[in-house]
C-alpha cells in the first residue's frame, strides 16, 4: 500500500523513481529530526573514497555512498 501511494503521488513511472523518492523523504524525514536534536549542524561521514561528507544536506547534495544507502533501505523497507 505504501509504495502504491509513493508511486502515484511521485508520479513516478518506474520502480526505480519510487524508490529513489521514498529514499529522499526518508532522508528528509531523518534531517528534521537530526536538527530538531542538534541543531542545523554538519553531520560528517567518511565516504569510500576517503574524502568525507556531510549527511545532513538535501538528499540530492549527500555523497553517492549515502545516497545508495538510503535507496537500500528504501527498497528493504518497501
Amino acid at each position: 500500500m505504501l509504495y502504491k501511494q509513493i508511486l502515484e503521488s511521485s508520479n513516478a513511472k518506474k520502480e526505480g523513481e519510487a524508490i529513489r523518492n521514498f529514499a529522499s523523504i526518508q532522508h528528509e524525514n531523518w534531517r528534521k529530526g537530526y536538527i530538531a536534536s542538534n541543531g542545523d549542524v554538519p553531520r560528517v561521514k567518511k565516504n569510500s573514497d576517503g574524502t568525507e561528507g556531510d549527511i545532513n544536506k538535501p538528499f540530492d547534495e549527500i555523497h553517492p555512498d549515502w545516497q545508495r544507502e538510503n535507496i537500500e533501505a528504501g527498497k528493504a523497507a518497501l
